[in-house]
């Protein structure tokens, strides 16, 4: 994710470039939107790291303890831990949304203008 998210990143700088060559951009001062593509694959990356590393916790658990004798009860818990694991996961694709609308003035924006014309009908 976070080689993706750079290489997406860089794409974007690189097509700037060949759209408007003739704007003299500094190279070694980071620019405000590359400052918000980097908080948000940031927070994304972040929150993806987070909410996954339960699962794959729970998992060694579960081939550690794979031969042991286990009640109804901890069998039942056990069940129930990995449910909340793989919510967990589901989760983390369901938050990319509004960790982009909390991280990032440009997206929120953009947002804000996509409502406004296609909901409010409203020309900006």
């Amino acid at each position: 994710m976070l080689i993706f998210g750079l290489l997406t990143i860089r794409n974007v700088r690189r097509s700037r470039r060949l759209i408007a060559p003739s704007i003299r951009i500094n190279s070694n001062r980071i620019s405000r939107k590359d400052n918000q593509l980097y908080r948000m694959l940031a927070s994304q990356i972040f929150l993806f790291v987070i909410l996954n590393l339960l699962n794959p916790c729970y998992l060694i658990y579960q081939s550690f303890t794979m031969y042991t004798d286990k009640s109804t009860l901890r069998t039942s818990a056990e069940s129930s831990v990995s449910n909340m694991t793989y919510i967990l996961i589901y989760l983390s694709f369901g938050l990319t949304f509004p960790t982009f609308l909390i991280s990032s003035e440009m997206f929120r924006q953009e947002f804000i203008q996509v409502i406004q014309r296609r909901v409010f009908r409203r020309d900006l």
